[in-house]
């Protein structure tokens, strides 16, 4: 009795620290969330807040629920002060005559992180009525601009012009500086608006100067060369500078000879022949551009002169198929579509290296035919059956290859320098002559944003249909849903119903060609060696029912406890009896990937635009599904920017159908063209591997729009480091320091995140932060990039950016110009955190400056632990002639522009990366054919 006596004891003993322990913990968590609230960091306080309420379930749910209580109540007070303290900014800034609304836009997205995270706790919207109020002030305020407008215009004289300018530039502060979308949207409408009053009515009094009065005014400040860059009523004047920008390399022969001189394989008897061709393109491009002018013909007629190739097929074969030609039709409706009504006849129009670029990819100078007075039809007829004449298939064997067959071709176009433009182009000759053309890319902001300007060109030629621009990840939902949904077919399988799925009509016998933008980057493992993996998702009650059950009882739930579910019952009904092996595979998957969400093993997961994403390139991607890991992010974020509407579309069976090898993907197309800011050297081995997978024969490095390229490197070795991390930082705050203080824009690229934070968050990132006013800092969460990216190039920014944002981004290009002072300053300055493994990488940062012939510099700030760890695991020897600029062993720069040193590493980083990804490929064959299979 008495070992049993203190046995209980100890035991009550051990509870009782246990419950202290616990105790302690509560006690900890509301501190630190009231804590955070106080300082404004709200990106713990959702997790503090889980923990406490998990810790409320089991033991103290008084306690709990007090602290919860008192968390909300301050809160809610908070939330008002910060509301109150909004509105008044805002009011400030509007009747200040030198107003400055970056301030406000912060506090105003401290409001809206603040409600998504309290959300659950408030059970209110308060975002939505600060938003109200502040729409109202600004329409207030427009208001009254748009008056002291109208009676400006009633006068338009010079000094009138002069205000009217001023008056703009008030309303485009507020777009420049808020990052919230419809303050900015509202200030863009108002701001057209505008524009479109003065130009009517500069056009009602016969005056065209007043149009050019003005764009000069506003170009005299920051904010009104904001108003011309981003306004179609100015696109006169976008295409104005890039045309003095790109004068010097317009010439034919000069444009040639330096296309020459970089590609040694054009000889001069293919000179001669793309001069030719390139004087056919521009005297039929001019000769529509004066009819149209003159109005001796309609859009309509020169359609008719381009659109004849697909309305007959006979035409084809005549010596009028040519395509320079073809191509000056179809870029002069593109120059007339684009042209606004502005009373001047400066145009968009492709510059000659673009052509040239197209030229090449076409095959024009090395498939001309064997009857030279054909016109010149490149690698088409090797792509198109119709297109062959009889002499040509003269002597062929059946099954021989045709001249030009599957010639797939890479260009090098420097970054910024208009790939979109030729890829619009081809996309929309291609398909008049019958193909298939899929345009891809990896980034989604980039597919948006060409579709959309090509959009009008195809529709007017009919072909809207024959083109599509995709995601990498899209081109390969496209390809395999070609014979038929399998999602559609797997899920009529199961629940018994008769098929509803029909191939859709890109099957259609056309010969598919694929136009590949930034193509190295399909060669990466996120997609060469990879497969996509569609799945299907069956909604019903009882799966929302079983799955909101396992989430809350995922402590300790089994799968005999789901087997007892009369949901789980139910579900099992709807299937069909075989599928009950299916159905447990996915319950067991439940249970496992509740267990490790809850064990904090989930994968890094944002919520954007009121979904669960995954960061993927240089965005985030909602539709990507991590398991059911996914669906129950859906149920932890429901309240705090989920809705229970998006939860339950989540909670689903999702059965994966399949793995489709993006590599074998490729064999669908019968030719691949792409295009590229860096293709890899010669001795590079992702070259021999992109020349296998794509069919590819020949390569064309095209020079500059904008001639010889004004960067400087700022540093005599390739990169400086430092041995700490504290050494690294504190280079990195001198280096912004000294090219701010003449008041040089700078960004900063970093390797991830967490670098990216540990600088903002350490001592020279604090100093910094305190010492210029504000440090922006852009990661794949950021809500709003385009407005930070846009804010980078301006007068003494410096904006933090993770590596994602190297690649496509448009700083100070032609479209977001940077002001004279900043160019005269010496432009942006960019700076490198990290060594890349491949070059093209690093090749794409440095791209981030010196862009459209403006001046800026570019340096690498490394800490020494980057060179000695993996994948580089340099020596103290290696790190020393990994910094040289010229070659130690061949006393001059490589071909690369780096140190052989530094090629040898990555040269071997690649060999490694390339054996790795074929490996993969294997692997994701078998997956691929085992898909076929089941289909």
């Amino acid at each position: 009795q008495l070992d049993d006596a203190w046995q209980l004891r100890t035991e009550h003993e051990e509870l009782s620290r246990i419950l202290k322990k616990l105790g302690d913990a509560i006690d900890c968590s509301i501190m630190q969330v009231q804590e955070n609230v106080a300082k404004g960091n709200f990106d713990r306080i959702a997790d503090l807040m889980h923990n406490l309420g998990m810790l409320g379930k089991h033991v103290f749910p008084d306690k709990c629920v007090g602290a919860r209580d008192r968390v909300r109540q301050q809160t809610c007070e908070d939330l008002e002060r910060r509301q109150e303290k909004v509105l008044k900014m805002f009011n400030k800034e509007l009747e200040s005559r030198q107003p400055n609304f970056k301030p406000f836009s912060k506090e105003l997205e401290k409001v809206q992180e603040m409600e998504n995270v309290f959300l659950p706790l408030l059970g209110t919207h308060v975002v939505g009525r600060v938003q109200e109020q502040l729409r109202e002030r600004f329409e207030t305020k427009l208001g009254k601009i748009g008056d002291e407008f109208d009676e400006k215009l009633g006068e338009l004289n010079d000094d009138a012009v002069k205000d009217c300018a001023a008056l703009l530039v008030q309303i485009q502060r507020v777009n420049s500086e808020v990052s919230n979308d419809e303050l900015k949207a509202r200030a863009a409408v108002a701001v057209e608006g505008a524009l479109k009053q003065f130009q009517d009515e500069s056009k009602s009094r016969s005056d065209p100067t007043c149009i050019r009065k003005l764009a000069k005014e506003l170009n005299e400040t920051e904010f009104g060369m904001q108003v011309v860059d981003t306004s179609s009523v100015f696109k006169w004047f976008w295409y104005q500078e890039h045309e003095e920008k790109t004068e010097m390399t317009k010439d034919p022969v000069h444009a040639l000879e330096e296309l020459q001189g970089k590609n040694q394989s054009i000889t001069k008897d293919d000179r001669a022949y793309l001069l030719n061709a390139y004087t056919r393109y521009k005297q039929a491009y001019c000769r529509h551009m004066e009819e149209w002018q003159k109005g001796q013909k309609t859009v309509k007629e020169l359609v008719e002169l381009v659109d004849h190739v697909k309305k007959y097929p006979e035409a084809v074969k005549c010596k009028d198929f040519d395509i320079p030609v073809l191509l000056a039709g179809i870029y002069a409706v593109w120059s007339i579509l684009d042209h606004t009504d502005s009373d001047t006849e400066c145009y968009r129009r492709p510059h000659t290296i673009q052509i040239f670029a197209i030229f090449r990819l076409l095959g024009v100078d090395r498939y001309r035919g064997r009857d030279q007075g054909n016109g010149a039809r490149g690698i088409l007829p090797g792509i198109v059956p119709k297109l062959r004449d009889s002499k040509e298939n003269e002597g062929q064997e059946e099954g021989q290859q045709q001249q030009g067959e599957g010639d797939g071709h890479l260009a090098q176009i420097g970054t910024g320098e208009g790939k979109s433009i030729l890829l619009g182009g081809m996309s929309t000759l291609l398909a008049l002559v019958g193909c298939r053309v899929y345009s891809a890319c990896y980034s989604v902001h980039l597919k948006q944003r060409d579709e959309k300007d090509f959009t009008p060109l195809f529709d007017k030629f009919g072909v809207q249909d024959s083109v599509m621009y995709a995601t990498l990840s899209g081109l390969a939902e496209a390809c395999i849903r070609s014979e038929g949904d399998v999602r559609t077919l797997t899920r009529d399988a199961l629940l018994q119903q008769p098929s509803s799925s029909n191939p859709v009509t890109l099957c259609d016998g056309k010969p598919k060609v694929l136009l590949l933008d930034e193509i190295d980057v399909f060669f990466q493992d996120s997609f060469f060696g990879a497969t996509h993996n569609p799945a299907l998702k069956i909604h019903s009650d009882h799966t929302k029912a079983l799955m909101r059950h396992i989430w809350k009882n995922r402590a300790a739930i089994t799968m005999k406890d789901v087997y007892a579910l009369p949901a789980y019952q139910a579900l099992a009904g709807e299937l069909i009896p075989e599928a009950g092996p299916i159905l447990d595979l996915e319950i067991y998957k439940m249970l496992e990937d509740v267990k490790s969400f809850e064990a904090g093993e989930e994968n890094p997961y944002v919520v954007h635009d009121g979904k669960i994403g995954y960061k993927r390139m240089d965005s985030i991607d909602t539709r990507t599904r991590k398991g059911y890991k996914t669906s129950f992010a859906y149920l932890h974020k429901e309240g705090q920017g989920i809705t229970e509407e998006a939860a339950n579309e989540e909670l689903a069976l999702t059965i994966f159908v399949g793995a489709y090898s993006y590599a074998l993907i490729l064999n669908e197309f019968k030719c691949i063209l792409g295009v590229t800011g860096t293709l890899p050297s010669s001795d590079n081995p992702l070259e021999k591997l992109m020349q296998t997978a794509c069919r590819i024969t020949t390569m064309t490095y095209m020079p500059s729009l904008y001639g010889v390229r004004k960067l400087t490197l700022n540093s005599t070795k390739w990169f400086d480091y430092a041995e700490s991390q504290l050494g690294q930082e504190q280079e990195i705050y001198q280096q912004i320091v000294a090219k701010r203080q003449g008041g040089r824009p700078v960004l900063v690229f970093f390797a991830s995140e967490n670098d990216l934070r540990t600088f903002s968050d350490g001592r020279y990132g604090q100093m910094l932060k305190s010492e210029v006013g504000g440090l922006e800092e852009v990661t794949e969460k950021c809500q709003t990039v385009n407005h930070y990216v846009n804010q980078a190039t301006k007068k003494g920014m410096v904006t933090l950016f993770t590596r994602l944002f190297g690649r496509g981004s448009d700083f100070g290009s032609v479209r977001s110009r940077l002001s004279d002072e900043v160019v005269n300053l010496g432009g942006v300055h960019v700076i490198q955190a990290f060594l890349s493994e491949e070059r093209s990488e690093e090749v794409q940062v440095r791209g981030r400056t010196a862009r459209a012939g403006n001046p800026g510099t570019y340096q690498m700030i490394l800490r020494k632990d980057q060179l000695t760890s993996s994948p580089f695991k340099a020596s103290e020897l290696q790190i020393t002639n990994l910094q040289n600029k010229a070659c130690d062993l061949c006393g001059n720069q490589c071909a690369e522009g780096e140190s052989c040193e530094l090629a040898g590493l990555r040269r071997r980083i690649a060999e490694e990366s390339v054996r790795n990804m074929e490996e993969r490929k294997r692997e994701a064959t078998n997956f691929h054919a085992s898909t076929e299979t089941f289909r």
